[in-house]
C-alpha cells in the first residue's frame, strides 16, 4: 500500500516537471524583436541660421552749441526728451544781430537802387564801363554783408540735427555762451549699433550671408554688417558691428542686450545628390560611414554612405536614394540581418 502511494507521488512530480520544462522551451522559442525609430532622408536646407548675443552701443554722442555767441534766451528741452530732426531746441537773444542785419539790409537796398540808375546811364553811354563795374562790385559786397548778418540771426536758433535723445543740458537761460561751446549733448538714435562676438566660421562665411536681423522683444529689425574685426580676442572670437537698416526703435538704449540672427544661404553647387539625415543615425567603422536600412521584411542591412558636412544637428551624405527607411538612433546596438519592429 505504501509503495503504491509513493509511486503515485513520483508520477505527479514527473508530470509537473515535464510541464515546467515545456513552458521553458516555449519561452525560449519566443523571438526578441528590437524596436527602432526610422526616418527618411530629406533634402538639405538651403539656409542656415546662427544666433548670437549682442549689445547695443553708440559712438555718436553729439555736443550741440550755437555758431555765434550771446545770451541764452530759451531752452525748450530737458534731459531724456526725444526730439525730431529740425525741432527747435534753444535760442539766443538776437536783438543785436537784428540791428546789424537791418542796417546792412538798408545799405544793400540803397546801393541796389543806385546801381540800377547807373546801369541805365551806362546803357545810354553816359557812364563809363569802369564806373559801372565798380558799382556792381560794391553791390555784391553789400549783398554779402547783408546775407552774413542774416546768417548770424539764423545761428541764434539751435535745431536738432537728427532724431535724437537729449542726454545732457549744460546751458542755462540768461547765461552767456561763446560760439561753438556745447550747451547740450544728444544721442543720435539712427546711429545705434549692435556689437557681437562671432567665431572664425562666421568670418569665413561672410560671402554666404543673406540677411541679418536683431530680435528685441517681439520685434525683428533688419540690420547691415558695418565691419568685422580682422583680429580675434583671447577667446578666438571676432568683433562684428551691425547698423540698423531703418530708424532704431525708441525702446533701444546703449548697453541693452539683444539677440542677433545671421542667416546664411548655403552654396549647394558641390552638394549634388546630397541628402540630409540626423548625425546620430550614422555609424562609423574603420573610417567608413554607414547607415542601417530597414527592408520590406523588417530586417536591417548596413549601407555605406559618404559624409560631406554638418548642417546643424544633421549631416549631408551621398549614397542614398532618398526613399530608404533609416534607423534614426541606437545604431551601435543593431546587427546585420536583425529583424526589428518599427515604432
Amino acid at each position: 500500500m505504501q509503495t503504491r502511494k509513493f509511486l503515485a507521488y513520483v508520477a505527479i512530480a514527473a508530470l509537473a516537471l515535464c510541464g515546467c520544462s515545456n513552458e521553458g522551451n516555449q519561452s525560449e522559442k519566443k523571438e526578441f524583436l528590437r524596436r527602432v525609430e526610422v526616418i527618411t532622408p530629406a533634402l538639405p536646407e538651403t539656409a542656415v541660421s546662427h544666433s548670437y548675443a549682442g549689445k547695443v552701443k553708440t559712438d555718436n554722442l553729439i555736443g550741440l552749441g550755437f555758431k555765434v555767441g550771446g545770451e541764452i534766451k530759451t531752452i525748450n528741452v530737458h534731459v531724456g526728451d526725444r526730439v525730431k530732426k529740425g525741432q527747435l531746441l534753444a535760442r539766443l537773444d538776437d536783438s543785436d544781430y537784428l540791428i546789424s542785419r537791418d542796417a546792412a539790409k538798408i545799405q544793400y537796398e540803397q546801393l541796389k537802387d543806385e546801381v540800377g540808375r547807373i546801369e541805365k546811364l551806362y546803357q545810354r553811354k553816359s557812364v563809363s564801363e569802369n564806373d559801372f563795374v565798380k558799382a556792381q562790385a560794391g553791390l555784391k559786397r553789400a549783398e554779402a554783408g547783408y546775407l552774413g548778418y542774416q546768417k548770424q540771426v539764423d545761428y541764434t536758433y539751435l535745431y536738432a540735427p537728427a532724431d535724437c535723445e537729449i542726454t545732457a543740458v549744460n546751458g542755462r537761460v540768461n547765461e552767456l555762451t561763446d560760439a561753438g561751446m556745447p550747451i547740450m549733448t544728444v544721442l543720435e538714435k539712427n546711429a545705434m549699433q549692435v556689437q557681437l562676438d562671432v567665431p572664425m566660421q562666421e568670418v569665413q562665411r561672410q560671402s554666404s550671408l543673406s540677411w541679418v536681423e536683431c530680435r528685441v522683444a517681439d520685434c525683428s529689425l533688419p540690420m547691415l554688417v558695418r565691419s568685422v574685426s580682422p583680429v580675434s580676442d583671447n577667446n578666438q572670437l571676432y568683433q562684428m558691428l551691425l547698423t540698423f537698416n531703418e530708424s532704431a526703435p525708441s525702446t533701444l538704449a546703449p548697453g541693452m542686450n539683444v539677440r542677433v540672427v545671421l542667416h546664411h544661404t548655403d552654396d549647394m553647387q558641390n552638394d549634388e545628390g546630397a541628402l540630409s539625415i540626423p548625425l546620430r543615425s550614422v555609424l562609423q567603422e574603420n573610417e567608413q560611414s554607414y547607415v542601417w536600412v530597414v527592408d520590406q521584411d523588417s530586417c536591417v542591412h548596413k549601407k555605406a554612405v559618404n559624409t560631406l558636412r554638418l548642417q546643424g544637428d544633421n549631416v549631408l551624405v551621398t549614397g542614398l536614394n532618398g526613399d530608404e527607411k533609416i534607423v534614426k538612433a541606437g545604431v551601435h546596438h543593431v546587427i546585420e540581418n536583425e529583424k526589428v519592429v518599427i515604432l
